[in-house]
Parts: structure tokens; sequence; C-alpha cells
């Protein structure tokens, strides 16, 4: 509940700023991010982000921002063009790695996201979650060893134990699937609705991933914003309840 009126705050915060200074590209930046983070509406969001980028070129935040946008709507080639723009703005950040590395897996790159991770990792050998983005396409591309190991390595959990929970699941072992999977209930409970989902999505539980969904979605899980290109909810994509929260989140 804090979350949302946070959002609903910086939502009001970005529309001031805009006010104040109607080509200021943070301030585009800062009311996309909120509208599509916080509000989950990518429709809304959308022009925010335009004009963040017109008015932005010269920042590598506000391209990266605008980026893994464009790659969650399935528009890779935008998104490809403006990481490529911030990496060659800040090509020892981070963070634009990081996020090159979503829009290749969200393309289905996955070997270019595990290099782009991996840059990131040498760039900032403690930065958390880029672990888990490398295990996220390691198991894509069925290479379960790796992608445990990691999982093992990553610090943020909401990476790590539905990542170990999938390995468990796609190697047949239910009983280490289920206890990660209660771990992770046990440690994020309604914060953690997405990655429910996304466990199990691939433990074949449809009807329990699709309601962990739509929880997802009355609490405003910034998670949903993955829900167009996520692999790990293939399994629900026939489903007229996942075509529903596509609509409501205004993806389609």
């Amino acid at each position: 509940e804090e979350r949302q009126r946070l959002y609903v705050r910086a939502v009001a915060e970005a529309r001031e700023a805009i006010r104040l200074a109607p080509e200021l590209a943070d301030g585009h930046s800062a009311l996309g991010y909120a509208l599509f983070y916080g509000q989950l509406d990518a429709a809304a969001a959308g022009p925010h982000y335009a004009t963040a980028e017109r008015y932005g070129k010269g920042s590598p935040e506000v391209l990266g921002r605008y980026a893994l946008y464009r790659a969650r709507l399935r528009q890779f080639e935008p998104a490809a063009v403006a990481i490529a723009q911030a990496i060659q703005l800040d090509p020892l950040n981070p963070a634009v790695f990081k996020i090159q590395g979503l829009v290749h897996y969200a393309r289905g790159d996955h070997e270019g996201a595990i290099a782009a991770a991996r840059r990131g990792l040498e760039l900032s050998p403690q930065r958390a979650t880029l672990h888990g983005d490398i295990g996220n396409a390691l198991v894509q591309l069925g290479r379960l060893d790796e992608a445990e190991a990691a999982f093992a390595s990553e610090k943020a959990g909401l990476l790590a134990l539905p990542g170990r929970a999938i390995v468990a699941a796609r190697r047949g072992d239910d009983a280490s699937a289920q206890a990660h999977f209660d771990a992770l209930v046990a440690q994020y409970g309604d914060n953690g609705f997405y990655q429910q989902a996304q466990v199990l999505a691939q433990r074949g539980k449809r009807e329990a991933a699709l309601e962990a969904l739509e929880k997802a979605f009355a609490v405003r899980d910034s998670g949903l914003v993955t829900l167009l290109v996520d692999p790990y909810l293939d399994p629900l994509r026939d489903d007229p309840r996942f075509h529903a929260l596509l609509q409501s989140i205004h993806f389609e």
C-alpha cells in the first residue's frame, strides 16, 4: 500500500516537473517510469518515454530507461539503438550493460544477454541482479548446472529463489522446487506474486499461476511490465485470462 501511495506522489511530482520545464528529459522519463512500473499503464507511459528520448539523447540514464520500455513492448529495434547510444556515451557504467542484457533477453538472444551481464559484472563485481540475469538466460539455453551456480551467486532473493525453483522444476525435482517456492512465499509474501507466477507456470500449475498474476495486478506488482516478453510465462499465453491482463496493462 505504501508503494502504491508513493507512485501516486511520483506521478504528481513528475507532472509538476514537466509543467515547469516541458523539455526536461528527466522529468518525462520519471513520469513514464512511474506510469509504467507504478500504475501499470503502458499506453500512458509511451508519450513520455518518447519525449524523454527526444530531449535526452545525451543522457545514458534516459536512453537506458527508454530502451527497456521499448524492449518490454517488443519494439526491439528502437530499444537496441537506444541502448547502443547509452553504451557509447558511458561505456564504463555497469547499469547500461545490465539494461543491454535485459533487452537481449526480451528478444530471445540469450547468449547476448549473458555477454552483456558479464560485462556489467566485470565493471562492478558486487552488483546485484546480474548473476540472476545470467541464470535466467542459461535456463533458456538448457544449461541448468551453470544456471544453478549463477543463482547461487545472486544476492537478490527475488531473482535467486524463483530461479532455483525453476531449475529444480526443469530437472523434475518437485520437492526442491516446492522448497524454494515456499521460501519465496515466506520471505517476500505479496511482494513476490509475479515471481510466484513464474515458478507455478514452469511447474505446469496454470490455474495457480494465473491466480498469482491476478493478485500481482491487484497490488500493482511492477514485475508485470515484463508480461509480454517473459519466457517463463509462455505456458499461459493461450489463456483468455492472460490476455485480459495484457489488456489491463494496455499492452494490447
